[in-house]
C-alpha cells in the first residue's frame, strides 16, 4: 500500500472526529469565515471570487456586497451551508474602485470592511521567500514605498498531517512603514512594482517556510504516480504518527534538553555585572562593526553595546528593535529594560532576525542598546547581514555605527551535540505534503492571479528529480485552485559557494537546470539572478531585484506590456562551425558584457570527452565558444558552475539565463 493510502486509511477516524467536532464546535448559531475573508482582504479583479466559510449545515448563508457609503447593494446572493458545515459563494467580477464592504449573514451576522479589488498573487517557497523586508538590503528605502493598496495576507506556519481549511492567526495587513517591514521582501517589492505600473490594489498571499523542500508542498497523490518522485514515496513509509504522540514527545525532549544544556538565559544577571545598564562604562570594551563574529573556539556568552542619540521626536515614534541574526541566542535590553529574547525553542534562531518591541523605554538625548548574545556550539555572534536600527513611525535609525564588544563567560561545559531531533512524519516541515496540507490548502479556492515561487535550494542534491517534482507541484496547484493554467513564475537559484575553475559538475548548476526546463509549462516564467547573489550567504539580501525581475516577467507576460524587457538572454540552439561552436539565443537585443570585457563563463566539451573553460566572443546577437585544443566541439555551457561572477547581459542589463546544450547523464541521477 502507498504512504497516500496509508495516510488516509491510518487518518480516517481522525478525520471522521475532526469533522464532527468542527460542526459540534460551530454549534446552532455560528457563522464563520475562511481567515482569508476578513478586513482589508484583495479581491481578483475581472473574474469570479469565492466568499466561503461554515455555517450550521442547511442554514441559508447571504452575502451582500455595497461599495463605498452607498447603501444600495452592489450586489447580493444567498447558499446554502452543505451536510459538512462548508459553504462557498462566488461574487461576480467587479473592477476596482471605492472599497467594497462585505455583510455575511446566516444563523448570526459579520462584517468584512475596506476590501479592495485588484491584483492577487500568492508568494511562497523557501527562507529567500520569507526573508523580511527589515532583514533585507537597504529596507529603510523599501518601507518608505509603502503604499495601503498594496497588503499582504502572512500564512503562519503549519506543517500537518491532514488537509486543513482554516488559518489561525492569519490577517491581511496594509503595508506601511510600521507593518512592511515583517512583509515577505521578494512578495512585497513584486507587489510595489506591480503596483506602479498597474495602479490598481495588490494583495499578496505570503506562504512560505524556510529549508523546506518542493514535496512538503506537493500531494502525495502525485508524487506516488510517478516513478521518478514514488521513492520519495517509499521512504516515508512506516513514518506516520497517528496519534501525534511523537510529535508530543519530541516537544518534551526538546524542552528536557534545553534545560539541562543550554541553562545561561534564564540565570539573573550576576550582580557583578549589570552590563545592561545604560550607565555602565564599555569604554575600554573592543571597538566592533556588525556583522561581527566571536573569536574560534569561544563558546558561551559575550555582550554588544552601541549608544545612540534620539531627538524627542524620534524617541516617541520608534516602536521596535531591528537587529540581525544573533548566533545562537540573546537577552536584549534598551536603557536596561529588557525589550525582548530569542531562546533556542526558535527554529534556526542563529540566523533568524530580531524584531524586538521597545515600548517606552527610549528617551530624548543618548540611548544605550545592550545585547547579550550566547553561543552555544561553533561560531557565534552577530553575524546576520541585515542592518541593525530603530524604527516606527516612517522614523529609520541605523544603528551601523561603533559597537562595544566584550566576552563574558565561556560555557560551564561544552554543550552536547545530541539535541533531539524532530521527528520525520506528517508534522515535519520536510516531510512530503504536509505543508500542503497546512499552508496551501486552507487557502482554497481564494481567487488568485497567479504565484510567484523562491525555492530549490533544500532540493539541490536531487536536481533530477527536481526536474520531475517542480513541474508536478505547478501542475498540482493549479489543478487544486480549477482557475486553469495561471500564471507561476519562479527564481532560479543565484551564484553561492566557492568558484572553482576546473571543477565541471555539480549540484547546484543541475537544480538551475531543472528550473530553466521548467519553462516548458504554458505561462510560467523565471527571474535569473546570478548577478547578485553572495558566494558566502545562501540568503542574497538584494530582494528588491528579485521583486523587480519577476514582476518584468509578469507584466510583459500576463498583463501584456510587451514593452518591458521580461529576461536576459535565454538559450535557443548551438550550432557547429569547424572548431567553434556558436551559442544562438532569444532576447538577445544590445548583446554585451556589463564589465566591457569577454564573456566569461561558458565551458566547452571537446572530443576527448573532457571540458574546458571556453574562449568566448560576441558576434551580434551570438556568442562563439572555442578552445585552442578542442578542434571537433560537442557541446557548450554556461555558468556551469555554484558560483561564477558572469558578465554577459542584454541591452537592458538582465544577464544571461545558465544553460546546457549536451544531453549527458546528471551527477544526481540516481539522488531520490
Amino acid at each position: 500500500m502507498n504512504l497516500f493510502l496509508s495516510f488516509k486509511n491510518s487518518h480516517r477516524a481522525q478525520l471522521a472526529a475532526l469533522g464532527s467536532l468542527v460542526l459540534a464546535s460551530f454549534g446552532a448559531a455560528d457563522l464563520r469565515l475562511n481567515e482569508l475573508i476578513s478586513d482589508h482582504m484583495v479581491l481578483q479583479q475581472g473574474q469570479k471570487n469565492p466568499i466561503f466559510g461554515w455555517e450550521t449545515p442547511g442554514t441559508d448563508v447571504t452575502v451582500t456586497v455595497t461599495r463605498g457609503d452607498s447603501k444600495k447593494p452592489l450586489f447580493q446572493g444567498t447558499v446554502k451551508a452543505a451536510g459538512d458545515g462548508k459553504w462557498s459563494f462566488s461574487l461576480p467580477a467587479m473592477k476596482p474602485g471605492a472599497p467594497l464592504t462585505i455583510s455575511i449573514k446566516g444563523t448570526s451576522e459579520t462584517m468584512v470592511s475596506d476590501v479592495l479589488v485588484g491584483e492577487v498573487w500568492v508568494c511562497s517557497g523557501q527562507s529567500n521567500m520569507e526573508w523580511s523586508v527589515n532583514a533585507a538590503q537597504d529596507p529603510g528605502k523599501e518601507l518608505a514605498e509603502s503604499d495601503p493598496n498594496v497588503r499582504m495576507f502572512t500564512v503562519p506556519k503549519r506543517a500537518i498531517g491532514m488537509p486543513q481549511s482554516s488559518i489561525p492567526g492569519g490577517k491581511w495587513v496594509p503595508s506601511s512603514p510600521q507593518t512592511a517591514g515583517s512583509f515577505s521582501a521578494v512578495g512585497f517589492s513584486f507587489a510595489k512594482h506591480l503596483y506602479a505600473k498597474l495602479k490598481v490594489p495588490i494583495g499578496m498571499i505570503h506562504t512560505s517556510w524556510g529549508g523546506t523542500p518542493a514535496e512538503a508542498w506537493t500531494d502525495i497523490e502525485w508524487m506516488a504516480k510517478d516513478p521518478i518522485t514514488k521513492p520519495m514515496i517509499d521512504r516515508a513509509q512506516g513514518a506516520l504518527d497517528p496519534n501525534g504522540s511523537a510529535a508530543t514527545n519530541y516537544r518534551k525532549s526538546l524542552l528536557d534538553w534545553q534545560k539541562a544544556n543550554i541553562p545561561l538565559q534564564d540565570q539573573i544577571m550576576p550582580a557583578a555585572r549589570p552590563w545592561s545598564a545604560p550607565n555602565w562604562d564599555d569604554s575600554t570594551w573592543t571597538k566592533v562593526k556588525l556583522p561581527h563574529f566571536f573569536e574560534d573556539g569561544f563558546d558561551g556568552t559575550a555582550w554588544y553595546r552601541i549608544t545612540v542619540d534620539l531627538t524627542a521626536d524620534q524617541a516617541a515614534k520608534i516602536q521596535t528593535l531591528e537587529l540581525p541574526g544573533i548566533d545562537d541566542l540573546d537577552r536584549t535590553w534598551v536603557n536596561g529594560v529588557e525589550v525582548g529574547r530569542t531562546d533556542s525553542d526558535t527554529p534556526n534562531s542563529w540566523m533568524t532576525p530580531r524584531s524586538y518591541k521597545v515600548g517606552s523605554a527610549l528617551k530624548a538625548g543618548k540611548n544605550v542598546v545592550a545585547v547579550r548574545a550566547l553561543d552555544y556550539q561553533q561560531g557565534g555572534g552577530i553575524t546576520g547581514e541585515g542592518q541593525a536600527a530603530l524604527r516606527g513611525g516612517g522614523v529609520t535609525v541605523a544603528l551601523d555605527g561603533e559597537w562595544r564588544f566584550s566576552v563574558e563567560q565561556p560555557l560551564g561545559k561544552p554543550v552536547p551535540n545530541n539535541r533531539p531531533r524532530e521527528p520525520w512524519g506528517p508534522t515535519n516541515p520536510n516531510f512530503p505534503q504536509s505543508l500542503m496540507n497546512g499552508m496551501i490548502r486552507p487557502l482554497l479556492p481564494y481567487g488568485i492571479k497567479g504565484a510567484i515561487w523562491y525555492q530549490g535550494e533544500s532540493n539541490a542534491g536531487r536536481a533530477y528529480q527536481y526536474k520531475t517534482l517542480f513541474p508536478m507541484m505547478i501542475q498540482n496547484w493549479r489543478a487544486l485552485w480549477g482557475q486553469g493554467d495561471f500564471p507561476f513564475h519562479f527564481v532560479q537559484l543565484a551564484n553561492y559557494m566557492d568558484y572553482t575553475p576546473t571543477k565541471f559538475d555539480d549540484a547546484w548548476p543541475e537544480l538551475r537546470e531543472a528550473q530553466r526546463l521548467t519553462l516548458s509549462l504554458p505561462r510560467t516564467g523565471m527571474a535569473v539572478i546570478m548577478d547578485v547573489g553572495n558566494p558566502n550567504d545562501i540568503h542574497p539580501r538584494d530582494k528588491r531585484t528579485v521583486g523587480d525581475r519577476l514582476a518584468r516577467l509578469a507584466l510583459h507576460q500576463d498583463y501584456g506590456m510587451k514593452s518591458i524587457v521580461h529576461e536576459g538572454p535565454a538559450f535557443v540552439k548551438t550550432e557547429s562551425r569547424g572548431a567553434e561552436m556558436v551559442v544562438r539565443f532569444r532576447s538577445a537585443k544590445g548583446l554585451q558584457t556589463n564589465d566591457y570585457r569577454l564573456p566569461r563563463g561558458f565551458t566547452i566539451l571537446g572530443e576527448d570527452g573532457k571540458w574546458r573553460v571556453g574562449d568566448a566572443r560576441i558576434e551580434g546577437e551570438t556568442v562563439v565558444v572555442s578552445h585552442p585544443e578542442i578542434k571537433a566541439p560537442k557541446a557548450v555551457r554556461y555558468a556551469w558552475y555554484n558560483h561564477l561572477p558572469v558578465n554577459l547581459v542584454n541591452a537592458e542589463g538582465l544577464p544571461a539565463v545558465p544553460f546546457k546544450s549536451d544531453d549527458l547523464p546528471w551527477i544526481t541521477l540516481n539522488n531520490r
